[in-house]
C-alpha cells in the first residue's frame, strides 16, 4: 500500500474510534489556521484589490484627515491615515479643529498631536491644530457648519487635496464636535458646484468624503471600503497612540487592541447623499437623505437651460417622485441623483473653466 494511502487509512480509522476527539482538533486547527490565511489575504495580497477599496481612495495623491480632537488620528483612523503610507507619491495631511483642552490639557495635546504625527509618518507642516473660540472640546456644544467649512476649505486649496477622510454620520463615538465635524464636510460642497458652473472666477473643488456621501469617481466598488492593517501599520499605529500620554488609560488600550485599528470598515451612506431637485419656481435644492434642504439656488432660464445640458438626467429619473416642499416631480421637473456635489467636477479644474466658458459664450458674454 502507498504511504499516503497508508496514512490516510490511518486516519479515517483513528477518527472512526474516537469521532469526538477528531471533530475537536479538527476544529481547533480550523480555528487557528482559517484567521491566519484569512488575515494574510486581507492585509498583504487583497490590501488594494478594488472589491475592497474605492478607486477614489486607491489612486489619491493628496489625502487630508480632519478630526476634531488630538488622538482622533489614532482611536479612530490609523488604517485609514496609514494606507498607502509608503508610497512617495501620496502626501498625507492632518487637520484637528481643536486643542482638546476640555480638561486644561491643550497645550499638553497638540505637543502629543505633533510626536503622533511624526510617528504617523505626516509633515509637521501638515499636522495643524486649531485653536478658536467659536470650536473649543466640548462635549455638549454643536460646532458651526459654517465655520467649519469654512476653515476645511482654506486648507483644500492651500494643499491641494483631492480625498477628505473624517467622522461618519454618528461621529465614530457619538461625540458631538465630531458629528458636527461630519455634518459639515458631508454638505459642504454641493452648492460650490453649483457656483463653479455659474460663478466667476472658477471654485476649485476635487474633493470626496470617504466612507460618507460623496465620491466623484463612479467606481463599481464605491460602496464601502475595507481595510486591513498590515503587522507594520498596526505597531505604527500603537506607537502613534503611545505619544497621546494625557490619553492613555487602559480602556483606550483595549479599545486599540480589539476593536478597529486593524480593520477599518467604512460604508457610505446608503442614501447616496441625497438628490438635487429643479422645481418649477426655477430653484435647484440639494437635499440630503433625511430630506433636508442644505442647498438652495435661484436660477436664471439661461442657467437652468445650461445646468440641464451640464447635467443630463439618468434613465428613469423623471418618474413621479414625492420632492421638496410637497412638490412632485414630473415631466416638468427634473430630479438629479445623485446631487451635483458628487459630479466628477473638477479633476483639475479645467472642467470647470470649459463649463464657465460654454456658458459665457452662449450668453454672448464672450
Amino acid at each position: 500500500m502507498p504511504p499516503i494511502r497508508s496514512i490516510f487509512v490511518h486516519l479515517l480509522r483513528k477518527a472512526w474510534k474516537k469521532p469526538l476527539s477528531t471533530l475537536f482538533t479538527l476544529v481547533i486547527s480550523l480555528g487557528l489556521i482559517v484567521p491566519v490565511v484569512l488575515y494574510h489575504l486581507l492585509a498583504y495580497r487583497l490590501a488594494n484589490d478594488p472589491r475592497l477599496v474605492p478607486e477614489s481612495f486607491r489612486h489619491a495623491k493628496n489625502i487630508l484627515l480632519v478630526t476634531a480632537h488630538p488622538d482622533d488620528e489614532t482611536l479612530f483612523f490609523s488604517p485609514s491615515i496609514l494606507y498607502r503610507s509608503e508610497d512617495p507619491s501620496v502626501t498625507r495631511a492632518l487637520l484637528v479643529l481643536s486643542l482638546g483642552d476640555y480638561r486644561g490639557l491643550g497645550h499638553i495635546r497638540r505637543t502629543e498631536l505633533q510626536r503622533s504625527c511624526a510617528s504617523l509618518g505626516i509633515r509637521e507642516e501638515r499636522c495643524v491644530c486649531l485653536d478658536k473660540e467659536e470650536m473649543q472640546d466640548n462635549p455638549q456644544q454643536w460646532w458651526e457648519e459654517d465655520r467649519i467649512q469654512a476653515v476645511v476649505v482654506k486648507y483644500l486649496q492651500r494643499w491641494d487635496v483631492d480625498l477628505i477622510i473624517t467622522f461618519d454620520r454618528g461621529g465614530i463615538s457619538g461625540h458631538i464636535n465630531h458629528r458636527a465635524v461630519s455634518s459639515a464636510i458631508r454638505f459642504s460642497f454641493s452648492g460650490r458646484i453649483i457656483q463653479a458652473l455659474f460663478v466667476s472666477p472658477p471654485v476649485r473643488d476635487s474633493v470626496v468624503t470617504i466612507g460618507k456621501d460623496k465620491t466623484p469617481h463612479h467606481d463599481a466598488y464605491t460602496e464601502m471600503a475595507f481595510l486591513v492593517s498590515n503587522w507594520h501599520a498596526y505597531f505604527r499605529a500603537r506607537a502613534a497612540f503611545a505619544q497621546h500620554q494625557s490619553q492613555y488609560s487602559w480602556d483606550r488600550n483595549l479599545y486599540l487592541v480589539i476593536l478597529p485599528d486593524f480593520v477599518k470598515h467604512m460604508k457610505r451612506d446608503p442614501s447616496g447623499g441625497g438628490f438635487t431637485h429643479l422645481g418649477k419656481d426655477g430653484v435647484l435644492r440639494t437635499v440630503s437623505g433625511d430630506r433636508e434642504v442644505v442647498d438652495a439656488r435661484g436660477l436664471t432660464p439661461a442657467e437652468i437651460e445650461f445646468f440641464l445640458k451640464v447635467v443630463p438626467l439618468e434613465p428613469g429619473q423623471k418618474e413621479d417622485f414625492q420632492g421638496v416642499d410637497g412638490m412632485k416631480v414630473t415631466d416638468h421637473d427634473a430630479l438629479f441623483h445623485p446631487a451635483p456635489g458628487i459630479l466628477p467636477a473638477k479633476a483639475d479644474g479645467e472642467l470647470v473653466k470649459k463649463n464657465q466658458t460654454a456658458y459665457l459664450e452662449a450668453q454672448g458674454e464672450k
